[in-house]
């Protein structure tokens, strides 16, 4: 007969062995898919809770102000992420007719990549215009549009005899077209930027019959530890024509010494007129200090750190109608004037917002040391504004009073389970930005309000089938 004693070790190192194998399991995921899923009514260890907390109500699961963050902890990584969100609108307004959400693929610049959760414009609108359907891309269509305005039996058909782009809007679609600007002069005398700038940027800028042609002058914060390198990339027509590199100034240390000031020559000859877009890609010690420049436009995409100098008034121009504001230093709390409206930047740490539908484009600051966003572009002189793109259906239009007499998107209506919206979202994890075994998320909605009674976004669940490689074919490889 077996001792006792013996019985019980082997018990032991049996639940032992197979905490060992289950815990080695879940690390190496040796199939390579796997599911996880949360419906924040309490701590997950996969799925991280949404913040800023001021961004979301007590209960942790519902969003009452734009953005929201999230983490997506996984022990190992993976190719592909399909993101199931069980949600539902709890506003009683169309204040914030836009949902999306994105994974971090750039982590020196922020940058999220953004696909479609909910267009409250659109569905609306696809329940009286025409629509036609071709998987997941749609053209809508006025019903009521005049007899001498083109309409479309398909979406080959729009694509190959275009109307007046001034009466088209897009949602989630790369519509490549020509943009040319009338009436467009060069001009020989150089012009620099009015203000510096920190942190990565992006902006147009329009040629014609001139050389590209810039100058960068940049400095290191040198505030933490990573190594600052720099990247400027063109862009024409969404394709990448030429790549700048500088590397770190040589100080590695976060010591806080203000690095020398080094210059970075963009100079193409022989292009095409068109719009050029132009990134630069640092990290948050970077400081441009200055542009220096004989392009005519230069126009910055969607946001602009103004970095802290302690200087006094600044006006920027902007054909956005909504403008978020941040700062993480006390001294740049201040009044802004947006278009007319006031905007009272009273917190660090802390993203106020405005809207109005006023024409005027002009911002007012009365200091520095802040960060601009809206959906748009801004400038430094209001001669500079240029903006290619197309008009978009978001929050910043009025469909009617822009005159759009037609919508192409990519983009499917969330299906409905109850009182719950479901969307199934795709993402690319090959791409993403994976830092201490997390992917990181963002839920947008623009012109959502904390101010705004009656509005928020609540989660139901959030769930995750990601797809990797097997054990077997990693193997297999080696």
């Amino acid at each position: 007969m077996t001792n006792p004693v013996i019985k019980l070790r082997i018990f032991l190192w049996s639940i032992l062995g197979f905490a060992v194998f289950f815990v080695l399991f879940m690390a190496v995921i040796p199939g390579g898919k796997i599911t996880y899923s949360h419906d924040f009514e309490g701590a997950d260890s996969f799925i991280g809770r949404l913040t800023p907390i001021e961004r979301v109500k007590s209960d942790g699961k519902t969003i009452i102000a734009d953005p929201v963050y999230f983490s997506l902890y996984t022990p190992r990584a993976f190719n592909a992420a399909k993101m199931i969100l069980k949600y539902k609108r709890i506003d009683d307004t169309n204040s914030s007719p836009l949902v999306e959400a994105g994974v971090l693929v750039d982590g020196r610049s922020w940058r999220y990549d953004l696909v479609p959760v909910d267009n409250r414009i659109i569905d609306q609108i696809s329940l009286v215009w025409k629509t036609v359907r071709e998987g997941d891309i749609v053209l809508l269509q006025r019903e009521d549009i005049s007899t001498s305005t083109k309409k479309y039996s398909s979406i080959k058909e729009f694509l190959e005899d275009l109307p007046s782009l001034d009466s088209v809007a897009l949602y989630n679609y790369d519509l490549k077209t020509d943009y040319i600007l009338d009436n467009y002069l060069k001009q020989d005398e150089l012009q620099e930027n009015f203000h510096s700038i920190r942190s990565s940027y992006e902006f147009y800028t329009y040629i014609k019959d001139e050389d590209l042609d810039f100058k960068f002058t940049f400095f290191d914060l040198n505030k933490n530890k990573d190594k600052d390198a720099i990247d400027i990339l063109v862009y024409y027509q969404d394709e990448v024509i030429d790549s700048k590199h500088l590397d770190d100034d040589g100080n590695f240390t976060d010591n806080g010494e203000m690095g020398k000031t080094r210059d970075l020559v963009l100079k193409i000859p022989g292009l095409p007129e068109g719009v050029y877009k132009i990134a630069m890609k640092g990290n948050d010690d970077i400081v441009t200090k200055n542009i220096l420049t004989k392009q005519q436009k230069i126009a910055f995409i969607n946001n602009l750190w103004l970095a802290d100098e302690g200087g006094g008034n600044t006006t920027l121009y902007t054909n956005s109608k909504i403008l978020n504001v941040k700062t993480s230093n006390p001294a740049s709390l201040q009044k802004i004037y947006f278009r007319g409206e006031e905007l009272d930047l009273n917190e660090t740490y802390k993203q106020f917002s405005v809207k109005s539908a006023s024409t005027s484009r002009k911002i007012e600051l009365q200091k520095d040391g802040v960060v601009l966003a809206g959906s748009g572009v801004f400038s430094f002189n209001d001669d500079n504004l240029v903006d290619p793109g197309i008009k978009k259906v978001d929050a910043n239009i009025d469909i009617n009073k822009a005159g759009i007499n037609y919508i192409l998107a990519d983009y499917k209506s969330p299906s409905v389970d109850g009182e719950w919206n479901v969307v199934e979202l795709e993402f690319d994890l090959s791409r993403a930005y994976r830092e201490e075994n997390k992917y990181n998320f963002i839920i947008s909605i623009p012109g959502m309000l904390a101010e705004e009674k009656n509005n928020g976004i609540e989660i139901g669940e959030i769930a995750f089938d990601l797809t990797g490689t097997s054990l077997f074919k990693y193997l297999k490889r080696r």
